[in-house]
């Protein structure tokens, strides 16, 4: 099984042992990133892990969680009728996997508490690689460290401390797929 493990930041996968596409941050860079990987061939699996901030309390911060749904949350055009996070005359504007209740809202700024919140974690890039799997039919999975609430610095502190927690989930989903 051919799996593509994607990434936006070096220091998100410090010390992962395995091969990761870095994609940049956002939106347009993981969408630029992952197309280019999958026109030279197509994997049986993409894997994106990454750092998230939460946005509930029935989350902590040092925990990694599979997200199962997503959403892009900077996508606001209600006022010309369209729902939240619904981009204009695309029929897709929530993909689902089916690995969790968790949702994700993509967006191309640092969340704060301040901001609305109709999901439960927050990132900058799941929803463009969600997207970019379904058009090219790919199965997607996504894994996400809570580095945060909401508080820039708390992110840099936490950065770097979820790879282990992933690299055991990748092992995992490596055995599931040998059976």
């Amino acid at each position: 099984m051919r799996i593509v493990i994607v990434s936006a930041l070096s220091e998100e996968v410090h010390g992962l042992d395995e091969s990761v596409l870095i994609t940049g941050v956002g939106k347009i860079n993981a969408t630029k990133a992952l197309e280019r990987e999958l026109s030279k061939q197509l994997p049986d699996l993409v894997v994106n892990y990454g750092t998230a901030g939460k946005t509930t309390e029935s989350l902590s911060v040092g925990d990694l969680h599979e997200v199962g749904k997503f959403v892009q949350r900077d996508m606001m055009v209600t006022e010309l009728g369209f729902k939240e996070y619904e981009t204009p005359f695309d029929a897709t504007y929530i993909i689902e996997n089916g690995r969790s209740d968790l949702t994700c809202g993509t967006g191309d700024s640092f969340w704060t508490p301040k901001n609305k919140k109709n999901f439960e974690i927050v990132d900058m890039e799941a929803y463009a690689l969600a997207k970019v799997c379904q058009d090219y039919g790919v199965e997607f999975r996504c894994f996400k460290f809570i580095s945060d609430g909401g508080d820039p610095d708390e992110w840099k502190e936490n950065v770097s401390k979820g790879s282990v927690l992933f690299a055991n989930k990748l092992k995992q989903i490596r055995e599931e797929e040998t059976k």
